[in-house]
């Protein structure tokens, strides 16, 4: 059996996992929403070459007109046709990447300023935006240059020529549509599955490891086909045959993509190649899908933030999200999942104020550990190590006596009485 290719399977989930990560409540290792890439800011530079200094090349001097229109064409490129998306005149977007390109130039609220001055220049920013396009168009613009969908957009509209292109508010449907439809902005929660390793097979061995990354992989395929019928489904209603066609064969060439490499990596690990329907619930007998288990759980933690602890109890259905507020402003969404085997992960993420708005810090932070021994008796309440985030400041944090249960259980209620 060629192990590179098993190693590939596991180094491919790790790029997986990077890709998935999002703002999403419910997303399993997610952070950040990624927006498309703003155009890069004009600064000056030294060149070092050969360890010395040398000049750089003579370049022609550019006017600041100059400047402010290649800033302008990187917009167009950037969020092409804004005018259709977000339903106003051409006066108006032309003024808009005027002052998107403006925007750009100014030297202001860089990534090396301290938090409040780079909120205090992003807020003057969009008061200046809202003030061109009215609160309706602003708030649609925001959602739009947040989502990268509007990319996929951009590229599945760059193939019809001007006649047939997608045009007017099916570009805004279409978009919004592929961002609730991705790790991006699906509002229905996602997850990676977790998985065990059977005896007398070692957890963390490479062919378990290998094991687990095909499984996530068919996971996610499984859910990409989901969100891909969904889309089709439901963008027949706005786009004319042509343009549905073109998306139904964007969606094949991605799919097919994926289900070669899976089943690849199916043949060498000894597997049939053809992708199940329906998740395995083992594999080859080395690993073997947990199952949550059913009902409402009781869940409980400590967080200590910049030494202020808070102690959290919660009792709702099993992976069901919670927020609560911890030391030094921050905001805490948790999410627990207590599975059949008694192993719990808890999901946490932490949130600051920036402009008003909750920001979260990093990514989504997962804790997993047994809540009871080969015996069936109860664990301790697990005990992570000190995390360091940073925002507006430095949070040093620490979660602590992390447990759950089935709630009501009896031996829930043994333990109380």
């Amino acid at each position: 059996m060629r192990w590179a290719l098993i190693l590939l399977a596991v180094l491919s989930l790790v790029a997986l996992m990077n890709w998935m990560r999002h703002n999403s409540p419910d997303l399993i290792m997610a952070a950040q929403k990624k927006a498309p890439d703003e155009p890069p800011r004009l600064f000056a530079q030294q060149v070092i070459i050969g360890g010395g200094l040398q000049e750089p090349p003579v370049l022609p001097i550019e006017t600041e007109q100059q400047r402010l229109q290649r800033q302008r064409e990187l917009y167009l490129q950037l969020y092409p046709r804004l005018g259709e998306v977000l339903e106003i005149d051409a006066k108006t977007e032309g003024d808009l990447y005027d002052l998107l390109a403006r925007q750009s130039m100014d030297p202001r609220g860089s990534e090396w300023d301290t938090a409040d001055a780079q909120d205090q220049v992003a807020s003057e920013k969009d008061a200046q935006l809202e003030k061109l396009l009215g609160e309706r168009a602003f708030s649609r613009f925001e959602q739009y240059r947040s989502m990268p969908a509007s990319r996929d957009v951009a590229r599945l509209n760059a193939t019809f020529d001007e006649a047939n292109r997608i045009r007017g508010t099916a570009i805004w449907q279409l978009t919004k549509l592929i961002h609730e439809n991705s790790a991006h902005g699906s509002k229905s929660p996602i997850s990676s599955s977790s998985y065990q390793t059977l005896p007398p097979d070692v957890e963390g061995s490479g062919r378990s490891q290998a094991l687990v990354a095909l499984a996530q992989q068919q996971d996610h395929f499984r859910m990409q086909e989901g969100w891909h019928n969904r889309i089709e489904t439901e963008a027949a209603s706005f786009l004319t045959p042509q343009q549905l066609d073109a998306l139904k064969r964007s969606h094949a060439e991605t799919s097919q993509s994926w289900r070669r490499g899976i089943e690849s990596l199916r043949a060498e690990v000894g597997l049939t190649p053809a992708i199940p329907e329906t998740p395995e619930a083992t594999l080859l007998g080395i690993v073997r899908r947990r199952i949550p288990v059913p009902g409402e759980i009781e869940s409980e933690l400590t967080l200590t933030v910049n030494g202020e602890s808070v102690h959290i109890e919660h009792i709702g259905p099993n992976s069901e999200r919670f927020s609560f507020q911890a030391g030094s402003g921050l905001q805490v969404g948790a999410v627990a999942t207590l599975y059949d085997d008694g192993w719990l992960e808890m999901l946490l993420a932490y949130f600051e104020t920036r402009r008003g708005k909750p920001r979260q810090l990093d990514q989504w932070v997962m804790i997993g550990s047994p809540t009871r021994h080969k015996d069936g008796e109860r664990s301790a309440p697990h005990d992570a190590g000190m995390e360091t985030h940073r925002g507006r400041m430095e949070y040093r944090i620490r979660p602590t006596g992390i447990t759950a249960a089935i709630a009501d259980s009896p031996v829930r209620r043994s333990q109380d009485r």
